[in-house]
């Protein structure tokens, strides 16, 4: 895939640094307090799920995840707490 797409792997790394960065911000300077994780269910770090709760206790996190292989949704239950 790289030889397809040069740079793929930077591109990759500097979208998952964004997403945590501006999750890190909404969650702790603009004190968002719930958040939606639309996702397709394939493992990562560094989630929305995995890094608002860690910043806030403000909200709930709910997360919706589609399974590309398999063609259904998954309703994961809401994580976090506090208000």
């Amino acid at each position: 895939m790289p030889a397809v797409t040069p740079g793929l792997r930077w591109r990759v790394r500097a979208n998952r640094a964004f997403l945590a960065r501006a999750t890190r911000f909404l969650a702790g300077e603009a004190r968002i307090g719930q958040f939606l994780d639309l996702g397709t269910g394939i493992p990562g770090t560094g989630n929305t799920h995995e890094v608002a709760p860690a910043i806030s206790a403000y909200g709930p996190v709910g997360r919706k995840l589609r399974d590309q292989a398999f063609g259904d949704s998954k309703d994961a239950p809401i994580s976090g707490g506090g208000n």
